[in-house]
């Protein structure tokens, strides 16, 4: 199940990053409005990228199994709450993608609080 766990991480921090390169080299692609408006956006989700994905590979690396436990929970949550905006404005995408992350976060978080795998040393 470890291998569930590590392809949770990669295609997690893959997306992400995707993401906040996109949205620092071409903001107004991924959010109408301004350029201006949009290239804060994309300032802030670049942040928000590093400070939740980073961990993720660290704790990884190290084996930290119940650090990591909790950055896929945080992400896990931070994906479904981010699923409410695609609800509220009836964009099936910004629902599909976070909820099929969300998802895919919760299980590995689940499957790596199983004593079998949060007990393997460090």
């Amino acid at each position: 199940m470890r291998w569930y766990v590590v392809v949770v991480v990669a295609a997690t921090v893959l997306a992400g990053v995707y993401f906040a390169v996109a949205e620092v080299a071409d903001p107004a692609s991924l959010v109408p409005g301004t350029s201006a408006s949009a290239r804060v956006f994309g300032a802030y989700t670049t942040v928000r990228a590093v400070v939740l994905l980073a961990p993720l590979v660290w704790f990884l690396v190290l084996r930290r199994w119940a650090a990591l436990r909790l950055m896929l929970l945080l992400n896990g949550v931070v994906q479904l709450l981010d699923t409410v905006p695609g609800l509220v404005f009836l964009h099936a995408p910004q629902v599909v993608g976070p909820a099929v992350f969300a998802v895919a976060l919760l299980v590995a978080a689940r499957l790596l609080g199983r004593d079998d795998l949060a007990s393997v040393p460090r």
